[in-house]
């Protein structure tokens, strides 16, 4: 398993209208893989310093797959005409370690 792409959007508790994230990948699809869209959610918190804290119990992390499919040769070639990002390798944890960005990889709107 790797991961290709992820982003962050946040929302606060006080917000009760539904919202719609728009957000495209922005990295080259390796040809043969199979691309799960997984959506998780992740609940934080802010302390006192106004420093956001996630939450430890592990019942609030609920996670679904939305989509998945098989990059066809088509597929991949099209990020590379389209001057697409490279796959970062999974084993590059530095890269990984970087903030989320925040809705700037796509729109989120009421």
């Amino acid at each position: 398993m790797q991961i290709i792409d992820r982003a962050g959007f946040d929302f606060s508790a006080e917000e009760r209208a539904s919202r719609e994230i728009s957000w495209t990948c922005s990295k080259q699809l390796p040809k043969n893989f199979i691309i799960l869209i997984v959506l998780s959610l992740r609940y934080f918190s802010l302390n006192w310093l106004q420093q956001r804290l996630q939450t430890t119990n592990k019942d609030f992390y609920p996670t679904i797959v939305l989509d998945a499919f098989h990059v066809t040769d088509e597929m991949a070639t099209r990020g590379v005409e389209d001057g697409l990002e490279p796959v970062v390798k999974s084993d590059d944890w530095r890269y990984w370690k970087k903030p989320l960005p925040k809705s700037s990889n796509g729109t989120s709107k009421n």
